[in-house]
């Protein structure tokens, strides 16, 4: 292990699929189609004898008020793990989101802005 030349791997942001905040490994059998950070802990890490620093986006099952009635909601988080060479994941979600595509400026959190500024910019996202 001393003679190792590399301490960190780093894969692109958005290399991975869409990965569960419940730590589970998917059922797809091929790893070259859908890749999770699970899939990646468990299939890649062990080849790469390496830690590994991977950006992916995670997906957590909420809830959320509207109406009066609590409704179920998919949230997504823009996510860095970092894949000890053990196995372990650690992970850390991205604080400053990319202005108009992955959040808003607080100036438009309104709701009367935001029925009216998003459009007229052509943005319809949920952000």
């Amino acid at each position: 292990m001393a003679d190792r030349c590399v301490a960190l791997l780093v894969w692109p942001e958005s290399c991975l699929s869409e990965s569960w905040s419940t730590g589970q490994q998917s059922d797809v059998n091929d790893i070259a189609t859908q890749l999770t950070v699970q899939d990646f802990s468990h299939v890649l890490t062990p080849v790469y004898e390496t830690n590994c620093l991977v950006g992916a986006v995670m997906l957590e099952r909420g809830t959320t008020h509207k109406y009066g009635l609590e409704v179920a909601e998919m949230r997504r988080f823009n996510c860095g793990y970092l894949i000890s060479e053990s196995g372990n994941i650690s992970r850390h979600e991205k604080l400053d989101l990319v202005p108009f595509k992955e959040g808003l400026p607080g100036v438009l959190k309104q709701d009367w802005i935001r029925d009216r500024v998003l459009p007229a910019l052509q943005l319809n996202q949920p952000l």
